[in-house]
């Protein structure tokens, strides 16, 4: 996606502060403050970049309990309406004031641009130290172990992913090695995955989202809106569910959360639960944000209580189940 011209007061890709209801003193207390762990800039292939940041929460590498699902049921499957293309956009949620977000970038190219926030979103800082290392392509991001942040890229020098990390405690991230063990759509096609076990073919031609739960059970979202899910590190997958309007796909603790557009129902963007196995009731309707914002590009994280959604120009945080977003 390219980056729309941005007025005064707006962030690089677009986001401003109008229209946003700020964080109350007791949201933004200390403890939230401390959200980011520190990452205030990401330092690629291997090199450190050292600054004076807060001190993390620890629910930054927790993993993201369970919503209560509600008792609404998402429409039954019908014929595929449109093709939803590969996002031009990524988004990595630390907890309910921190995050990541960025350009997902081609390789080779320029280098890509990420931001993060340490304030709900309020406000966006780029870093510094991205476009000066060359990474130009960011396939995945992921939260890691003991509070760290994981990023799958690629080096504008061969294009080889590789897997990039930076502790919780501190802004010095390091080039951890190859990214074989890691899921995510491989370059070229999104028509085969890379797993823990090896790089298998998708089930449908193009795979746009891959949310992994563990090494073994994964769900993917298909350019045609169908959800596959499979048990086996993706050696086998189920026989898909049609999700009208998919755009994004994340997980929290029990199930994978689709965020979804254009449904009669909401004008906005919908948050439906998806089941990590095929049932009678292989899904539910989460909640729903109103908004008039383009949603062609849709994306959503999850951490702990906290889903963000970002859409369009639109960035917003909900941290009740999507009964208020701010």
């Amino acid at each position: 996606m390219v980056p729309r011209s941005r007025p005064s007061g707006t962030g690089r890709f677009g986001i401003g502060r109008s229209g946003r209801v700020r964080p109350s003193a007791r949201q933004r207390g200390s403890a939230l403050l401390l959200g980011l762990s520190a990452v205030v800039a990401v330092g690629f292939v291997g090199v450190a970049v050292v600054s004076a940041t807060p001190t993390p929460t620890t629910n930054a590498g927790a993993p993201p309990p369970s919503y209560e699902v509600p008792t609404g049921i998402a429409p039954n499957n019908e014929a595929p309406a449109e093709t939803i293309g590969v996002p031009t956009r990524v988004l990595l949620a630390l907890n309910e004031s921190g995050a990541w977000r960025g350009s997902a970038g081609g390789c080779p190219a320029a280098p890509t641009a990420l931001e993060f926030t340490i304030d709900g979103g309020a406000t966006w800082t780029p870093s510094l130290a991205a476009p000066k290392l060359g990474v130009s392509s960011v396939l995945t991001m992921n939260r890691g172990a003991q509070g760290s942040t994981e990023v799958v890229g690629q080096p504008a020098a061969g294009c080889v992913p590789q897997l990039f990390s930076a502790t919780a405690r501190s802004d010095r991230w390091q080039l951890l090695g190859g990214a074989e063990k890691q899921w995510y759509v491989v370059p070229g096609g999104g028509n085969s995955i890379n797993t823990p076990s090896g790089v298998r073919p998708t089930p449908c031609a193009v795979v746009v989202g891959v949310s992994a739960r563990t090494d073994g059970s994964v769900g993917v979202l298909c350019s045609d809106q169908r959800l596959f899910r499979s048990r086996d590190s993706a050696a086998s997958w189920d026989a898909g569910l049609f999700v009208p309007g998919a755009r994004s796909i994340d997980q929290n603790a029990t199930s994978y959360l689709v965020a979804v557009a254009g449904r009669s129902e909401c004008a906005g963007v919908q948050i439906v639960v998806v089941y990590p196995q095929p049932a009678p009731r292989d899904r539910a309707v989460l909640a729903c944000h109103k908004s008039a914002a383009d949603t062609q590009q849709v994306v959503i994280s999850n951490a702990g209580t906290a889903l963000w959604l970002w859409a369009g120009d639109e960035l917003v945080v909900t941290t009740d189940r999507g009964v208020t977003w701010r």
